[in-house]
């Protein structure tokens, strides 16, 4: 395979952390709606760098061909400030929450952590992956994580970072200062008769008048958010463009590279030609020298984009091979990627968040084919939508009176060979919507309200 040559460069010198690598780490996590403005931008800050994009099928320069040849000195009294510089982008909650953590100043591996935790946030604000799961990840102790998490949730906007809707409004009425042991009482213990405006149960069983549920009702839906990241700001619409196409040939999977989704890029023959010849001027001389590393590295950086872009895409089609012939995905990580392209695996993270594939099943976004599971005692793979399907259904077959608690689901779970920890079947359970015992257990008849 073509694009197999040369992967291992990366990672044989990340402790280097020469230009060159920070130039390819970066234009790998960039994602393709940004690359264009990226490109456009060092287009404009390196005369050796040519760049041509396409509009209807237009080649149209971002650069004038007819620039003059300047001293070193005459850049740098024409220079504008660095900030004016800086294309304007689409405010973005994530790229807020990450300016909060450069902020508080911490220790680097606490803020890679917390760095990595909002990466994994999902939409709304939730962190719906535990911390045992997350140290497991970063070969961390779980306590470092639990540290991160509870800086996490002490960022803004209040309730960000939480398990659930109801630790988010918790979190959030806090914040706000709120005293009223009732108003948290209705929240911890009755959120799922609030959604239903059972307010007489509600008071009947808190001792408080029903008026005062109806009050504090209001209050919550008036001041606190279901969704706190997204509540908090509005977010532009969302366009997905692909990185690659997979298409089924004549019985063959052929996946290619969105060559169309990037400009044309390369050096510029007049100042290339000048180089050579050599300068008169050594200081001019010396920056366009630099100019021309820069220019070079740029172009290699996104020839080695596509090429691990190729290979995750090529290695996970291999071992998602059963979701593509129309069944399930398997639990997949990272690591295995990673160790089967020759790559590290924060190279794999970089090249699956963002990074979308176009498939004849819909468009999907590369990390959606790493989903976390379970092995079972015989050895068969179960991701964690499989799981909960079958907490679903142990649900619906219970005895109403006598609901099961969410230990005795693990027990049955692993009755049928599935090792499940009581702490993951509730996270599942509340992911599902599905209440707790409690709240599952068939009332007597007759009982009414008051």
């Amino acid at each position: 395979m073509r694009y197999q040559q040369g992967l291992s460069q990366i990672p044989a010198q990340k402790q280097t952390l020469s230009p060159q690598i920070l130039t390819t780490i970066n234009l790998l996590q960039i994602p393709a709606v940004e690359m264009i403005q990226y490109l456009s931008q060092k287009a404009a800050e390196n005369p050796l760098l040519e760049v041509e994009h396409w509009v209807s099928g237009i080649e149209i320069p971002l650069r004038s061909p007819e620039r003059k040849l300047r001293s070193h000195a005459a850049w740098d009294e024409e220079k504008v400030p660095v900030w004016e510089r800086i294309p304007e982008r689409e405010y973005s909650p994530l790229f807020d929450l990450m300016e909060q953590v450069r902020f508080l100043r911490l220790p680097p591996e606490k803020e890679k952590i917390l760095f990595y935790l909002i990466g994994n946030l999902e939409e709304g604000g939730y962190l719906r992956l535990e911390p045992d799961e997350i140290a497991s990840r970063l070969g961390i102790e779980e306590e470092k994580v639990e540290e991160a998490v509870i800086l996490l949730k002490s960022l803004e906007p209040p309730g960000v970072g939480a398990r659930n809707l109801k630790e988010s409004l918790l979190l959030q009425l806090k914040r706000l200062g709120v005293e009223e042991e009732g108003l948290y009482r209705l929240v911890s213990e009755h959120l799922e008769d609030l959604a239903q405006h059972a307010y007489e149960e509600i008071a009947q069983s808190l001792h408080l008048p029903v008026r005062r549920i109806e009050e504090w009702s209001k209050y919550i839906q008036e001041n606190l958010s279901p969704r706190p990241l997204t509540g908090a700001y509005a977010e532009p619409p969302h366009y997905i463009y692909p990185d690659l196409f997979l298409q089924r040939i004549e019985g063959e999977w052929v996946l290619q590279i969105n060559e169309r989704l990037f400009p044309r890029i390369h050096l510029n023959r007049e100042y290339e030609k000048l180089l050579h010849e050599g300068i008169p001027d050594p200081e001019t001389g010396r920056y366009l020298s630099t100019m021309l590393q820069e220019a070079q590295g740029i172009i290699r950086s996104l020839e080695q984009r596509k090429t691990t872009l190729y290979a995750v895409m090529k290695a996970i089609l291999s071992r998602q091979s059963a979701f593509f012939e129309g069944r399930n995905l398997i639990p997949l990580t990272l690591k295995e990627i990673a160790e089967e392209i020759g790559v590290h695996e924060s190279t794999v993270s970089r090249a699956t968040q963002g990074k979308y594939v176009e498939t004849p099943f819909g468009t999907f976004e590369l990390k959606y084919f790493f989903p976390s599971g379970f092995t079972s005692k015989e050895g068969i793979a179960l991701t964690s939508d499989s799981v909960k399907k079958k907490i679903k259904e142990l649900i619906e077959k219970e005895n109403k009176e006598k609901p099961l608690s969410d230990q005795h689901i693990a027990d049955q779970l692993a009755s049928e060979g599935i090792e499940i920890s009581r702490r993951t079947i509730t996270k599942y359970r509340e992911e599902l919507g599905i209440p707790s015992t409690s709240k599952r257990k068939r009332k007597k008849k007759g009982r009414t309200g008051r």
